[in-house]
C-alpha cells in the first residue's frame, strides 16, 4: 500500500471510530427526540436523498479537479454537521444535520478514484477494499464504547466525542499529497455514457434493488431490538461491533476471490440473507452477534460493486463510474428507510420478511448481470499511457 493510501486509510480509520459511535443507536435517538417509525424513516430517507444527488456529479468532478480538495470538503463538511446533530433539540433540527452529515459522503466518489490512482499494480478490488477496510477497523469497538457511553451518560457525548475524532481524521487526510484529475479526461462524459446505456442497462437495474433488499432491515433493527426484545442500548451498541468485525474481516477475504465474475459480490448477499434470519429470528444474543457480523458483507458488497464497475472504465473515467455506483445505492438507501418505517408500523418483523422475499432474486441474478458486460466497457477504450 502506498503511503497516500495508508494515510486515506487511517484518516477513514478515525472517521469510523466517531461514526461508529452512534450509526447503530441513531435511529434511537431519532425516537428519543420525539420521531415515531415513519418520521424516522422519512428522517433517513431525506438525509439517503442528499447523498444521491450528489454523487454523479462528484464523481464527474473527481474525474477533472484535483481531487484532495473534493476529499477535504467532504470531510470539513461532516465535521460541522455531527456538531449540528450533537446540539439539535428535536428530531427536525436533527435531521437537518444528518442531511448535511450524509451530504459530506459526495467525497467518496473522489476517495474511491484517489486510491485506485495511488494503488499502482494492485489489483482495484484488493486495493478499495483493504483502505475502506480501515473504516470498518475504526467501527469495531466503537459501537460497543458509544453504546456505553449513551447508556451511562446520554446521547448528546456520543456525538460530542464523534465530532473530536472527526477533528482528527480531518486532519490526517490533510496531509496526504495532492493528486491532480487524470489529464486525459473527454472534456463531456454524459454522450458516450448513455450511448453505453445499453450495454449497462442490466447492471443499472440490478444494483439499487440489490443494496434495496439488503439495507431494508436495517434501519430500524436498533428499534426492532429494543422494541421486541427489549434489549438494553449497550448491548444494541455491542452489536455495532460484531458488524464491524464482520466487515472488516468478509472485505479482506471476499475481495481476494477470483475477480472474473462478480462470486465476491454474489457471496456477499447471500450472506446479508443469512444475517436477515439471524437478526429476525435468533432467540440468544450470540446468535444476533453472528447475524450482525454476516451483516458486514453489506458494506463489502458496496466496495466491490464500485470496483466491478471502474475495472471497466479507463482510469480516466473512474471518477463518474464511482460516483453512478454510489448514487444508485444512496437511491436504495434513500427509499428503504421510508418504506422500512411504514412496513415496521404495520408489524416490526416485515422489513425483514420482504428483504427475505427480494434477496434470493437479486443473488441469483447477479451472474446474469455480469454476463452482460464480457471484456472491455463500451463507454472508453483504456488510455495506453
Amino acid at each position: 500500500m502506498s503511503r497516500d493510501n495508508r494515510r486515506v486509510a487511517f484518516a477513514l480509520l478515525l472517521w469510523g471510530s466517531g461514526e461508529g459511535l452512534f450509526y447503530y443507536i441513531q435511529s434511537l435517538y431519532i425516537e428519543a427526540l420525539g420521531a415515531n417509525p415513519v418520521q424516522i424513516g422519512t428522517a433517513l430517507s431525506v438525509a439517503g436523498m442528499a447523498a444521491a444527488i450528489s454523487f454523479i456529479p462528484a464523481g464527474w468532478l473527481a474525474d477533472r479537479v484535483e481531487r484532495k480538495r473534493l476529499m477535504m470538503g467532504g470531510w470539513v463538511l461532516g465535521f460541522i454537521a455531527v456538531w449540528g446533530m450533537a446540539l439539535a433539540r428535536d428530531w427536525r433540527e436533527f435531521t437537518v444535520g444528518l442531511v448535511l452529515y450524509s451530504l459530506s459522503a459526495y467525497c467518496v466518489p473522489a476517495i474511491s478514484a484517489y486510491v485506485a490512482h495511488a494503488a499502482g499494480g494492485t489489483p482495484l478490488e484488493q486495493a478499495l477494499t483493504t483502505v475502506y477496510a480501515g473504516y470498518t477497523l475504526g467501527t469495531i469497538l466503537s459501537p460497543t464504547v458509544g453504546g456505553w457511553l449513551a447508556g451511562t451518560m446520554g446521547m448528546r457525548p456520543v456525538y460530542y466525542t464523534a465530532g473530536i475524532l472527526f477533528g482528527l481524521s480531518t486532519l490526517t487526510v490533510s496531509t496526504v499529497a495532492p493528486q491532480p484529475a487524470n489529464g486525459t479526461a473527454p472534456r463531456w462524459t454524459w454522450r458516450p455514457l448513455l450511448r453505453g446505456v445499453k450495454r449497462w442497462w442490466p447492471f443499472l437495474l440490478w444494483l439499487p434493488l440489490a443494496f434495496l433488499a439488503m439495507y431494508l432491515p436495517t434501519p430500524l433493527t436498533p428499534n426492532f431490538l429494543a422494541d421486541t426484545r427489549g434489549m438494553p442500548v449497550r448491548r444494541i451498541g455491542a452489536l455495532g461491533t460484531a458488524y464491524s468485525l464482520g466487515a472488516t474481516v468478509l472485505s479482506l477475504v471476499l475481495g481476494r476471490l477470483p475477480n472474473r465474475r462478480p462470486w465476491g459480490l454474489m457471496l456477499a448477499q447471500a450472506l446479508v440473507m443469512v444475517s436477515v434470519v439471524l437478526v429476525w429470528q435468533g432467540p440468544i444474543w450470540p446468535l444476533l452477534a453472528l447475524g450482525y457480523f454476516l451483516r458486514g458483507s453489506y458494506s463489502t458488497a458496496r466496495s466491490l460493486s464500485s470496483a466491478w464497475l471502474g475495472k471497466h472504465l479507463s482510469p480516466a473515467s473512474r471518477g463518474i463510474a464511482f460516483g453512478t455506483v454510489e448514487t444508485l445505492i444512496a437511491l436504495a438507501q434513500m427509499v428503504a428507510p421510508y418504506l422500512a418505517g411504514h412496513l415496521y408500523a404495520a408489524d416490526p418483523a416485515r422489513p425483514f420478511v420482504v428483504a427475505l422475499m427480494l434477496l434470493p432474486v437479486t443473488t441469483l441474478t447477479t451472474l446474469a448481470v455480469s454476463h452482460a458486460h464480457p471484456g472491455q466497457h463500451p463507454l472508453e477504450k483504456p488510455s495506453m499511457g
